[in-house]
């Protein structure tokens, strides 16, 4: 069923759905009741359309860009890849919310926008990022989200990344992604995640992060984000197990796991894909793509 949210006033919405037989009796059980809150007439800065697709004052908006891009390179990967976005922000010698106005402030000057911050100064003790501090995204917040570079909210890369001690677990996510909401409703919050998870090494069902299996860590009620972004090394790591496979190379191994990714959460959100293409591995020689390749020239 489609909700077209765009008519709507700025008001609190309850939906009630009721599951009948053939006969237009209520089968036992079968009423769902939900309420929602929508912050602002209209459509968003930012929004997602019902075919997954991004919206920017409206219009269709496909990002490409580059990852924590310094500023004294943002004109490259302009002239080069023809970028209309910028993930993460780039080198300061500390990051504050300072740095990131000032990084926003760049970025539109170039007229790109910028998904972050994804690094800055409420991060958690070392270690433990997931008791970052709350209070200090909502000052990053209402410093920002006005600015006309903001396109959404990140804060932590790759947060499934490490053992039970590291990891940031849905509920946080999704405590932070409710700190995004009630500051700035016009812009939508994101979340990374290390893409090896979802490759057939660890298995074919859902994840403990996938929207499918996310019930046990809210009450009963499946969780999901806003949207999704996604990354492997496919050459730097394509020797390791969960890309190492007989009967697949390491990029059909890419899109396998972005496949299950989405299958996973029900094809419900956009998933954002990062192409790793680069070798990472110091003193190994190894054909990788050429410049050429990775901006799609020709001759």
């Amino acid at each position: 069923m489609f909700l077209d949210h765009k008519t709507l006033t700025q008001d609190d919405y309850v939906v009630i759905a009721e599951l009948m037989d053939a006969e237009r009796g209520r089968i036992p059980g079968g009423i769902w009741r939900d309420k929602f809150s929508k912050r602002y007439s209209g459509i968003p800065k930012v929004g997602i359309d019902e075919n997954n697709a991004f919206r920017l004052n409206g219009k269709l908006f496909f990002p490409i860009g580059p990852f924590m891009t310094d500023l004294e390179r943002i004109d490259d990967f302009i002239n080069k890849a023809h970028i209309n976005m910028l993930r993460t922000e780039g080198w300061y010698e500390t990051h504050t919310p300072t740095t990131w106005n000032n990084y926003l402030d760049n970025a539109a000057k170039k007229n790109l926008v910028v998904i972050g911050p994804e690094r800055g100064d409420y991060y958690g003790p070392a270690g433990f990022p997931f008791n970052s501090n709350v209070d200090r995204m909502t000052e990053y917040i209402q410093m920002s989200k006005d600015k006309p570079a903001m396109f959404a909210w990140i804060w932590k890369n790759e947060t499934n990344l490490g053992g039970r001690h590291q990891q940031i677990y849905l509920p946080t996510l999704a405590a932070w992604a409710y700190v995004v909401h009630r500051e700035d409703p016009q812009h939508p919050a994101s979340n990374s995640f290390y893409g090896n998870d979802w490759t057939k090494h660890y298995g074919t069902g859902p994840t403990i992060n996938d929207y499918i299996r996310s019930a046990p860590l809210f009450g009963g009620k499946k969780w999901l984000q806003d949207f999704l972004e996604f990354d492997i090394y496919t050459i730097a790591q394509r020797l390791h197990p969960s890309l190492n496979f007989p009967d697949m190379g390491p990029y059909a191994a890419y899109f396998d796991a972005m496949d299950r990714m989405r299958s996973n959460n029900k094809d419900l959100v956009p998933i954002e894909p990062s192409i790793a293409a680069g070798n990472l591995n110091r003193g190994e020689t190894v054909l990788i793509h050429s410049s050429e390749q990775v901006y799609s020239k020709r001759g």
